[in-house]
């Protein structure tokens, strides 16, 4: 399944062709960015007792993951509403919450049974390809 059959972009598409017309295609580019800097926080900030649950665990990276699907879609097909500078950092960003996250799920002596269940299951459908 393509993105495009999941997600409707098509405002982005008429907020570029607007703000070409009127000459402002790179305020509405600075604007989106600024946006999304704000939006990224929220979309990586961890819900409570997610620990305690691998389902609340694979919801929150679907989450993050979700997030990064669309502005890499967005990078693809708006030439130059983001570029992949912006985009990197915005990785870059998250992969150290996710990695502080993983660390404290792993560390944590309350999620024994989520560290044994994350590292069984998550870790070898994503390294080997086999369903959980």
């Amino acid at each position: 399944m393509n993105i495009t059959e999941l997600i409707n972009f098509s405002s982005i598409y008429k907020s570029i062709h607007i703000n070409l017309f009127l000459n402002c295609k790179e305020e509405f580019s600075k604007h989106y960015q600024r946006e999304k800097l704000k939006q990224a926080p929220v979309i990586l900030d961890v819900p409570p007792k997610m620990h305690e649950s691998f389902d609340a665990f694979k919801k929150y990276l679907q989450r993050v993951t979700g997030f990064f699907i669309v502005e890499d879609h967005v990078m693809n097909t708006t030439e130059g509403l983001i570029d992949q500078r912006f985009y990197y950092e915005l990785c870059e960003h998250a992969t150290r919450q996710l990695l502080a996250v993983l660390r404290r799920a792993v560390v944590s002596r309350e999620t024994i049974s989520f560290e044994k269940t994350f590292l069984t299951n998550y870790l070898t459908g994503l390294l080997f390809g086999t369903s959980y």
